[in-house]
């Protein structure tokens, strides 16, 4: 089927592969900036997180307040701690990408259906004589690809599983328009798969996936144009190839964006976990990391540990010889808790004065972890010609089913609560 002749080109040239190519490219433009300025104006229909239901309940008086450290972390970042633990990749940098592919993958399906339905209807209006079992299958397609991100959208899926399905109904779509363009000769459905070629490849931020709906896709194309008697095969071989290079570089560029985000992120939350004098964790740092302990401990039948460390007088110690000799002593008894604890501990700096060791085991005996620490503390010569550095060591051991942090934290260290 042949465009009609325009009033400024000739039939000549509307017919070409570049320029159907070209104007397909230019329409595709402008139908997603028309989405886009809808989409701003019709909200996507997302889930209330937990967290605020409870924050609601709490205003009408159906929820206690938070009672917990835990809690009021939760409550305050606006994020489950439990939901923040769970990574789908150990890697950060595909961690990452497949959160952005999570929150893209349902909009591009959204998108995506709504061009189907849109592109459909105009041809509806505007083709003579098209054909019915095409458009009813495309619409059919579209609404499909409406209700999958409905779906997606509403439950939690696997990033994996969310970037194959886009793959796979992706290839579908461009099946269908080179059946469509082979058995009713139109080109305009040859332009439309290599739109498809060229668009879908950045969602999935994965090569994998990516090179595999690329070529599938690629020698769709090739054949739908060597089976139309109306084109020119190797024009397409090269259109299809521009689109696919277009595909690629899109996929490129947007996995260097997250990856750059992943870098930020990685130095964000080193800086807020991570105390800047003696390189521990912070309080948010070993709150964060608490679930994981307990989850572990519980599991393997054993209880959690907690040793709270004191550094005694420390603001007269700031008062008589300054500030500096006050974080030297926080430095030297910090590497000496460091030095005392087992490997797998998690060791912070909970206050100003106050060193909390988190582990998986019985009561550690705190005398003799308190004579370690005195005598490492005396080898580093921090307190040479001033007044000895004298730590309170507490030790508690709790069983993560029936106990809480909180409780465990009020007996080592009982005038530290509430915080």
């Amino acid at each position: 089927m042949h465009a009609p002749s325009g009033i400024l080109l000739p039939s000549s040239t509307l017919t070409q592969p570049w320029f159907i190519v070209l104007a397909t490219a230019v329409a595709f433009n402008t139908i997603i900036y028309l989405g886009l300025t809808v989409s701003k104006l019709i909200p996507w229909p997302h889930q209330f997180h937990p967290v605020r239901i409870r924050r609601w309940l709490r205003v009408i008086g159906a929820s206690p307040a938070p009672a917990s450290e835990l809690d009021v972390a939760t409550a305050r970042s606006g994020l489950d701690l439990v939901t923040q633990l769970q990574q789908e990749h150990q890697d950060p940098f595909i961690d990452l990408r497949h959160r952005v592919a999570r929150a893209s993958i349902p909009q591009g399906f959204a998108l995506a259906g709504g061009l189907v339905v849109l592109v459909t209807l105009t041809g509806l209006l505007f083709i003579p004589e098209p054909s019915m079992a095409h458009i009813a299958i495309l619409l059919l397609f579209g609404t499909g690809l409406l209700m999958t991100a409905q779906v997606l959208l509403r439950k939690r899926f696997a990033a994996i599983t969310m970037i194959w399905s886009w793959v796979v109904f992706m290839v579908v779509l461009a099946s269908l328009l080179g059946i469509f363009a082979i058995t009713s000769g139109n080109e305009v459905d040859l332009a439309y798969m290599l739109v498809v070629l060229a668009a879908f490849a950045p969602l999935t931020l994965a090569w994998g996936p990516a090179l595999v709906g690329m070529g599938v896709i690629f020698v769709e194309v090739l054949v739908a144009a060597q089976i139309m008697p109306v084109t020119t095969g190797v024009s397409w071989v090269a259109a299809a190839l521009a689109a696919a290079l277009s595909s690629a570089t899109m996929l490129r560029l947007r996995i260097i964006s997250v990856d750059s985000l992943t870098t930020k992120e990685a130095r964000t939350t080193a800086m807020a976990t991570t105390d800047v004098l003696t390189g521990m964790l912070t309080r948010r740092g070993l709150i964060t990391l608490l679930p994981g302990m307990a989850s572990v401990a519980q599991r393997s039948g054993q209880h959690v540990c907690l040793v709270a460390v004191q550094v005694q007088d420390l603001h007269l110690a700031n008062a008589q010889y300054g500030t500096h000799y006050g974080d030297d002593v926080l430095k030297s008894v910090a590497a000496s808790v460091r030095a005392t604890v087992r490997r797998g501990d998690y060791v912070s700096r909970w206050g100003d004065d106050e060193f909390l060791v988190v582990g998986i085991g019985s009561t550690p005996n705190a005398e003799v972890i308190s004579q370690r620490i005195d005598a490492l503390i005396e080898r580093s010569g921090v307190n040479l010609g001033k007044w000895p550095i004298v730590v309170q060591v507490s030790a508690v051991a709790g069983d993560p089913a029936v106990t809480t942090f909180d409780a465990l934290l009020e007996q080592a260290l009982p005038s530290q609560l509430p915080r």
